[in-house]
């Protein structure tokens, strides 16, 4: 595991792990990260990924078990065919790419469109639910990443020097990891399930005598 600081400007793709050749991998990804020719690689080293798809793709449909016609179809002329009420499992393929790339498509109702997941697992034993399923493991990242901006004053940081900037950052990161450990340590004292905020909100003097009773 790791973490890297990077300046919000930057691209998240460049940030991509080394996944080659781990097949143990499955790789949750947001749109951000979504890459047609990284994803053919990926499947050449048999790395697995689940990946938001952008609603701009637009790949030829090389199979389709609920609606063989839609077969040689672009993605985009095959939505009025498409149910509403069930997702939709597709193979599809993109120009210059060596592998099909499984496409499960559904509506949402809120934003009134289209959706897509990106795989390469396999529909046999992994149903279009479990991936829709599996994928909604990675809000754990994003819940973590409000974690950090809510309770560590990111944003606070007052300095332009780039190393101390860098220390600040890295110090808060662990303030919210000793939170989550006496969080967690609170859990198990009094069986009950408490939340990181409620962890937070204790003064610099509370959370040292805190810390000495469970250390």
């Amino acid at each position: 595991d790791q973490v890297i600081l990077a300046p919000d400007t930057h691209a998240e793709r460049q940030y991509m792990p080394d996944w080659t050749d781990q097949s143990s991998v499955l790789g949750l990804l947001d749109c951000g990260y979504f890459d047609t020719q990284q994803m053919d690689q990926w499947s050449a080293s048999n790395v697995h990924y689940i990946v938001r798809a952008s609603i701009s793709i637009n790949p030829e449909i090389v199979a389709c078990s609920s609606n063989p016609k839609l077969v040689g179809k672009k993605l985009k002329d095959a939505y009025s065919k498409f149910k509403k009420r069930q997702p939709t499992d597709l193979q599809v393929r993109w120009k210059g790419c060596q592998h099909n790339v499984r496409l499960i498509v559904r509506w949402n109702r809120e934003q009134k469109q289209f959706e897509s997941l990106a795989t390469n697992l396999p529909e046999d034993p992994f149903s279009a639910d479990d991936v829709r399923q599996s994928y909604r493991l990675r809000w754990q990242i994003e819940l973590l990443f409000k974690e950090w901006k809510s309770l560590t004053n990111l944003k606070k940081i007052n300095t332009r020097n780039p190393e101390i900037a860098e220390g600040l950052i890295w110090a808060s990161l662990i303030g919210a990891l000793l939170r989550r450990i006496m969080a967690y340590q609170s859990e198990q004292a009094v069986d009950r399930v408490l939340s990181t905020w409620q962890a937070s909100k204790l003064g610099t003097s509370q959370i040292t005598e805190y810390w000495r009773w469970f250390v």
